[in-house]
This record gives structure tokens, C-alpha cells and sequence, in this order.
């Protein structure tokens, strides 16, 4: 995906030629100046340089501009889409990492915002490269884990084991994980994830009229020999699953997650 690079007030024009007035997801008060002056500054800065930049072109006639189609397509699926995606990655240094998806049918807008201000924005083709993309910004590999585990147990239940291994008691942690039917490579592997300070999240937002609804929401742990995924059964109950991530683990989840939401909410 080839992304195209905007300052605030560049992005700002364009949500203001689709009528934005929110993007679900993103707080930036740049983005939607409250008082007239900083809306004047902001915009006219925007539209200067989205003319520099080669986005606005004269059209012939005094005071008329063509405005880049793409461009305004990307704006107006980012402030009123179907689906929003987070796809948050916290590493060893305790950065964290935001990419952000945009869908509405077909279409998929990927944007990421940088410390200094800008935005990347792109069209993503299909939903197999979305889910290649996801993969790599959280770091999974491409290959498949010898094993192929999942076993289910309750949320309150998984977080004690979680707290065992944040305070040094492994050997605890293994009994437990034992009495849920692992063995002790799957033991070695989970809880060796769990000890990582970097980590994963997917959350799939359904949208309405700008806003997010409601969504699911998925973890993430990377060991040494494969990554974990962790997930709720559903929204009405504790109970989670828990499985070592394989080549169609993300894709499922997203897939799973979308007709679950449109089932819910229409």
C-alpha cells in the first residue's frame, strides 16, 4: 500500500469538504477547529497546501479547483464508516503503536498517526491484504507453529494465572494451565508469552453515524516460538479461548468478529 502523507491542516480541509464533523476513533481537536479564527488559520493552510502538494488543481475558471478524488473517497469513509479496526502493538520500550482501519463494504482506508502531526492515509485493495497488514504491525511470523492449541477457560481464572507469572511464580501458573489439559511444551510456550512485556490488541468497532457502537476485541502475547491470541466467547459471558496463533488465527477472528457485529446490529 502506497500511503499518502498529510499534515493536520491538509486533513482537516478535506474532512470539512465531506461535512465531517467527527472521526470515530481519533480526538484530535486540530482536526475540527472549535472557534473561527483557528478554523480560518487552519484552513486556509490546508488548502494552500494541499494545492502544493499537487491534491487541489485549478480547473480552468477564476476560484474553481478540482479536488483529488481518492482523496476525498479516503475522507469520507474515514468520517462515516461501517467497521473501525485498532490494531494497537506496545513493544519492549513500551511504545505503542496504533494503525487504524476504516471499512465501509469493499472499501478500506488504513490510517496511522505520527508524533509529528501527520497523518498516513491509504486505500487498502482487499480484506487478505488488510489481514496481511495487521499481521505484520503486530510482529506475527508467517510461520505456523508445530502445535495446534486452544483450550477455553474463564476470564477471571486466566488472569490469575497472568498474575502468577508477573510475580515470579511460574511453577504455579504451570499447575493450573495443567489442570486445563496442556502439556508441558504448551505450558513452556504460554507461559513464557505471558512473561513479555510487549504485547497486542485487535479491536473491531461497529459504527453509527460517526460514532462507535460497540465491538470485539481480541489479545495478543509473543513468545519466543509462536504468538497466543486470547479472546471472549461472546459478549454476554467470561468465558475466553485461548490459542496459539496459526496462519488464518487473525483473518478468523476479523471475519468472525464483522458477521457477528452486522448480526447484532444490522
Amino acid at each position: 500500500m502506497s500511503a499518502i502523507i498529510l499534515e493536520s491542516s491538509e486533513f482537516a480541509y478535506l474532512l470539512a469538504m465531506v461535512n465531517a464533523e467527527s472521526i470515530p476513533g481519533i480526538h484530535d481537536p486540530t482536526l475540527f477547529p472549535s472557534d473561527i479564527r483557528s478554523r480560518d488559520s487552519t484552513f486556509t493552510r490546508g488548502f494552500q497546501l494541499l494545492k502544493e502538494n499537487g491534491w487541489i488543481k485549478p480547473a480552468g475558471k477564476p476560484s474553481q479547483f478540482d479536488f483529488n478524488e481518492m482523496l476525498l473517497l479516503m475522507a469520507a469513509i474515514i468520517a462515516d464508516p461501517e467497521f473501525v479496526v485498532f490494531t494497537i502493538r506496545l513493544t519492549k520500550r513500551a511504545e505503542k503503536h496504533v494503525m487504524m482501519h476504516f471499512m465501509e463494504g469493499s472499501d478500506i482506508v488504513e490510517l496511522v498517526a505520527t508524533n509529528d502531526d501527520k497523518y498516513h492515509i491509504g486505500i487498502v485493495p482487499d480484506t487478505s491484504d488488510l489481514y496481511d497488514r495487521i499481521k505484520n504491525a503486530l510482529g506475527i511470523s508467517d510461520s505456523e507453529p508445530q502445535l495446534q492449541i486452544k483450550f477455553f477457560t474463564d476470564e477471571m481464572h486466566f488472569e490469575e494465572i497472568k498474575s502468577l507469572i508477573s510475580r515470579g511464580y511460574d511453577s504455579q501458573a504451570a499447575q493450573m494451565l495443567e489442570q486445563l489439559g496442556l502439556g508441558n511444551i504448551s505450558i513452556k510456550s504460554l507461559t513464557g508469552a505471558l512473561s513479555k512485556a510487549h504485547w497486542g490488541e485487535i479491536i473491531v468497532m461497529k459504527t453509527t453515524e460517526g460514532e462507535l457502537l460497540t465491538g470485539r476485541k481480541a489479545n495478543l502475547f509473543h513468545g519466543d516460538d509462536c504468538s497466543w491470541l486470547t479472546r471472549r466467547l461472546n459478549v454476554t459471558t467470561t468465558k475466553m479461548s485461548v490459542e496459539m496463533v496459526q496462519e488464518d488465527t487473525i483473518s478468523s477472528f476479523l471475519d468472525s468478529s464483522f458477521s457477528n457485529l452486522n448480526n447484532s446490529y444490522g
